[in-house]
This record gives C-alpha cells, sequence and structure tokens, in this order.
C-alpha cells in the first residue's frame, strides 16, 4: 500500500451487518486503518475522541421501514475534521439528496443498488475504486504534484493551472482528453505525463506494479490508407507483400493509455468504424475487428486525443462525421497556447532542455534576449532543436554570433529571404533544356521534401504544409523517393 494511504484512518459507519463487512474489506486496500460504527451515537463518540481522514455514512441508521436521515447529524463532524465523506444510501429521490447537499455542498453521494453486488454479501470492486477508491487515492496520494515536479516544463502560471486541474479532472473520472495546440507545443509530452497518471492510479489501485503501456500515433503522419491497419491491425494476407498478421495498436495497448493525435485526419470513410470502435460497451470494453477478420476482438484502455486543427472549422469543411466530431467534442478539452503567448516559459524551457544536453553551457544575456524576444514559430519543439543545436557547436559559452540569423531577426527559419534572381543558374538552364521543366520540377519536389523532412523531425505533415503540398501530393512524393531507394538497392 502507498505510504501516504496507509497514514490514513477511515471510519465505516453501517447498520447492515452484511454491508458493513465488505465495505471495511473493500476500504482497508487503501486505508491503514479502518473503525466501524453501527449506530449514530457510537459514530459521534468516535469522532468525538479520533481524527479521521475518510468516513463513509450509511444515511439510513435507524431500522424501521421509514426514510430516517439520521446520518446526515454526522456530517458537521465530517465537515470540522475536514474529512473526505462518502454517503452511500439506498434512498435516492431529490428530497433526501437536496437535505445532504444543501448545507454541505458538493458531497460524494454514492447509490448503493449500484455499489452492492450479489445481495448485500459482496459490493462490485470496479464501482468502488471509479467512486470511492480513486477519490481517495487523488485526494490523499495524487500522483501529479510528483510528475509535474520531475517535468519542469511551465512556469507558475495560468497555464499549468489549468494542465493540472484538467488532468485531476481527467484521473478522477477515466473522461477523455482532448489536446489543443499548435504544432510543436508539447501535446506528445503533456499525454505521455497524463499517462503515468492513470498508470499510477492503476497501480494503487491494483496494490501492484503493473507495466506502463502506452502507444502514440499522429494520424497525419500515417498514410490515409494505412490507418486503418494501424490502429485495429490486419490478417495475413490483408495487403499486398504482407506475409504476416500485423497487430494494431488496439491490441498493443491494452491495459494502458493511447493518444491518438491530430484525430481530425481519421479519413472520413473510416471515421464510423473508429466511432462504433471507441464506443465502450457495458462491460468496459472497446470492440474493433481487424482487417479481412470476421470475428470482433475486444481490448481497455484510456484514450487521450489531440489536434492542432479547429475540429468545428473542418466539420463544417465536411471532413468530420457529425456524430464523429460531437464524440471527439466531448472530451474535457485543454488548450496548450504557443509559446510566444506564454515568455514566462521560454527561460525555464531552456534551462530545461540545457539541463538534459551531456556537456555543460552558459547563455550569454543577449542570448538569453533573443531567445525571449523570439515568436518560436516551431514552439517548444523548435527550441528544443535549437538548443541540441547550440550545445553540438562544443562551445561553454554561447554568445549572440552563435545563435542562426533568424532568431536575431526573428523570422521563420524556413522561410528566410533569399535573392530569387541567383536561383535559376546556368546549370539549371542546362538541365531544362536538356530534360525539360516537369523532369526538374519531380527532382525539385523530392529533394525539398527530404531536406524539410529531416528538418521538421520526420513530421510529414509539417513538410507538407511547409511545401505548400495538398496531403495526397505530399504522401504521394514520399511514395515515390521510397519506390525510387527500393529499386536502387534491387540494382
Amino acid at each position: 500500500m502507498n505510504e501516504k494511504l496507509n497514514n490514513l484512518k477511515a471510519l465505516v459507519i453501517e447498520n447492515d451487518p452484511y454491508i458493513l463487512k465488505a465495505l471495511v474489506k473493500e476500504y482497508r486496500r487503501f486505508v491503514g486503518h479502518v473503525d466501524t460504527a453501527d449506530t449514530l451515537e457510537d459514530a459521534i463518540s468516535k469522532l468525538r475522541k479520533e481524527k479521521y481522514q475518510v468516513l463513509s455514512i450509511d444515511l439510513n441508521l435507524t431500522d424501521g421501514g421509514s426514510i430516517h436521515r439520521d446520518g446526515l447529524k454526522i456530517l458537521p463532524y465530517a465537515k470540522e475534521q475536514g474529512a473526505l465523506s462518502f454517503i452511500l444510501s439506498a434512498y435516492e429521490d431529490k428530497e433526501t439528496v437536496f437535505a445532504a447537499a444543501k448545507d454541505y455542498g458538493d458531497i460524494n453521494y454514492i447509490k448503493k443498488r449500484s455499489l452492492l453486488f450479489g445481495g448485500v454479501k459482496g459490493l462490485n470492486q470496479q464501482v468502488f475504486n471509479e467512486e470511492v477508491a480513486k477519490k481517495i487515492i487523488i485526494e490523499f496520494a495524487n500522483p501529479l504534484p510528483d510528475l509535474f515536479g520531475k517535468k519542469v516544463i511551465l512556469s507558475e502560471g495560468k497555464l499549468k493551472n489549468d494542465i493540472y486541474s484538467t488532468f485531476e479532472g481527467s484521473l478522477a473520472d477515466d473522461d477523455n482528453t482532448l489536446l489543443l495546440g499548435e504544432t510543436g507545443v508539447g501535446k506528445t509530452t503533456w499525454a505521455k505525463l497524463l499517462a503515468k497518471g492513470y498508470h499510477a492510479i492503476d497501480c494503487m489501485l491494483a496494490n501492484e506494479d503493473l507495466p506502463f503501456i502506452y502507444e502514440e500515433v499522429n494520424l497525419k503522419s500515417v498514410n490515409p490508407d494505412q490507418i486503418e491497419k494501424t490502429l485495429f491491425g490486419a490478417k495475413a494476407g490483408a495487403y499486398t507483400d504482407q506475409k504476416g498478421a500485423v497487430e494494431g495498436l488496439f491490441s498493443k495497448v491494452n491495459g494502458g493509455v493511447l493518444f491518438l493525435d491530430e484525430i481530425g485526419a481519421a479519413p472520413k470513410e473510416f471515421q464510423e468504424k473508429l466511432l462504433k470502435a471507441l464506443d465502450r460497451q457495458e462491460d468496459g470494453y472497446f470492440y474493433f475487428t481487424p482487417m479481412d477478420e470476421k470475428n470482433p476482438q475486444k481490448t481497455k484502455f484510456k484514450l487521450i486525443t489531440g489536434t492542432c486543427q479547429d475540429l468545428g472549422t473542418l466539420y463544417q469543411k465536411g471532413e468530420l462525421r457529425e456524430d464523429f466530431y460531437f464524440r471527439i467534442e466531448s472530451s474535457i478539452p485543454l488548450v496548450i497556447s504557443p509559446l510566444r503567448e506564454r515568455r514566462d516559459d521560454i527561460n525555464p524551457l531552456v534551462d530545461f532542455f540545457v539541463d538534459k544536453s551531456s556537456r555543460a553551457i552558459i547563455l550569454s544575456p543577449e542570448v538569453r534576449k533573443h531567445l525571449n524576444d523570439y515568436d518560436w514559430f516551431g514552439n517548444t519543439r523548435q527550441l528544443e532543436r535549437l538548443i541540441k543545436e547550440l550545445v553540438s557547436l562544443k562551445k561553454t559559452l554561447i554568445e549572440k554570433n552563435h545563435l542562426p540569423p533568424y532568431i536575431i531577426k526573428n523570422e521563420h527559419p524556413l522561410l528566410e529571404a533569399d535573392d530569387y534572381d541567383k536561383i535559376l543558374t546556368k546549370k539549371l538552364e542546362k538541365f531544362i533544356i536538356k530534360h525539360k521543366m516537369p523532369k526538374l520540377i519531380k527532382i525539385l519536389e523530392e529533394l525539398a521534401f527530404e531536406s524539410i523532412f529531416e528538418q521538421t523531425g520526420g513530421q510529414i505533415t509539417t513538410t507538407g504544409e511547409i511545401l505548400g503540398f495538398g496531403r495526397k501530393k505530399t504522401y504521394a512524393i514520399k511514395n515515390r523517393i521510397e519506390e525510387s531507394k527500393r529499386d536502387h538497392y534491387v540494382q
């Protein structure tokens, strides 16, 4: 048991001996010390003598058939002690719930019929974990402070508070989270951190060290024709030259967390299948069918989605199905603002990336000023790449002359002004005369693609956007280059 949880004391107040026994068994999985009381007087007596961090309160502690709300008399003591309280009651009428909430605000009111399992001989452990145990863990052993402390990538500002509160809500309710923000703002970093939060809580719920299972994919970086195979997998022979079966991410991530970045890039013809697969069934599982298979498979994971696009605009353009759009939009949204709008984060990020390197470097005050004034068109990813370049210079003191010109000029690194009249050289003229313009354009497309593809760190969609190509054109060039390399290898 987690040390923080082991130090907790709980008082379980319940007059049904069978339910009391079942509750004590469950609470002992997460709380170090559990006391019991079966009457109002016994409960108040114990509360006057001991301080409890967790209270489990049966609303009706008096037998007799009529609705008694004597359990409400315990709430003032719970409030005085600042205890995390749960009301477990078979009474769900509005008057009873209102009476419980009127003076004590947002309380954890749990329906007994949803918690009881197999009569009164046991409890539904899944419901207990979701409605009780998880709230105890987040209140007293929340993993987020440690995770945030180890990943110093934000200053103490509004965005950090927003991320923290959104993540806390996601951990509590397992709601899907939608990460919104420009390319390079760090959606992948935050998705993985949230996944680690889920994992930490799952380990505490299971009271054992579980393997960390996390998969991520940027749907924009996958050929549209390959997305179904990537997610669902495929039977052997489903594709030309495919000898064995392919395991999809839905299967690989069973028991873990899946991050689908650029969710808006899912092809419209595939969205219905994906939507159906993401409809969690009553048993808690997702069901999907690999390509060319007949029997569906089941998997269980937590889902995080992300996009740098406006999903509403994609929907209005007809690129998203209505039901698919509303399914993704119903997730908890978290907007990660661009780096140019949170300049207080630049210095912490610079220090973070410098500390990650094996070499020690010092940035002069003038360099710091330029880095803080720059608009960071590629956001956090661009900043990290620049720090790596500065470290590779093998200079201990980094001064202004070591910075790329585009930083000094505050320009996009791939869009610096050129002398256009010098582009057409004599060699190019001779090539055009001999091989014609289309041949030159084809070569230039491939050369430009490979160069920009490398500069963007293999981000195929970003490469296409910089070059001004549509998605189909970008993949056509990429496939052309790969085919050319394969042909060269065969020869």
